[in-house]
């Protein structure tokens, strides 16, 4: 690949991490979004992964009053979890369907944060007991 086709990913590559979604980074770059696709398949096959890259910035970049993509999912799922007890047009069965994916995706972000971690640098917030439910340290 030449030099310049280099540089032109490196330059979507940060937009991307930055946090713009594909369809916007090619509206940047006034490339396709075919281009920005496979310029993404490409460092992966070289072994740069985009989406750590961008979760791993996310992850320790501050947001209002110093928090993070962590803790701002926190809030949301004990607000999804409010929002599941308190519905009354939902079964028994549709509530514990709908807790179990909210758990999955807790333990989702909580596997994040540790990865994030493990990469050294700044740690994430702990937020496993907002989850309710302890980590494997």
């Amino acid at each position: 690949m030449s030099k310049v086709s280099q540089k032109a990913r490196e330059g979507v590559r940060e937009l991307y991490i930055q946090g713009y979604p594909i369809d916007e980074v090619a509206r940047i770059t006034r490339l396709s979004k075919k281009t920005v696709m496979n310029y993404k398949a490409i460092d992966k096959k070289d072994g740069i992964n985009w989406d750590r890259l961008r979760i791993r910035k996310a992850a320790h970049n501050p947001l209002s009053g110093g928090e993070n993509v962590f803790r701002v999912f926190s809030n949301y799922f004990r607000g999804a979890i409010n929002q599941v007890a308190i519905n009354n047009d939902l079964t028994d069965w549709q509530k514990v369907r709908k807790i179990g994916v909210l758990a999955r995706d807790a333990k989702a972000v909580i596997e994040l944060r540790d990865l994030v971690n493990s990469q050294g640098g700044e740690q994430c917030n702990d937020v496993s007991e907002d989850y309710g439910f302890a980590t494997k340290k």
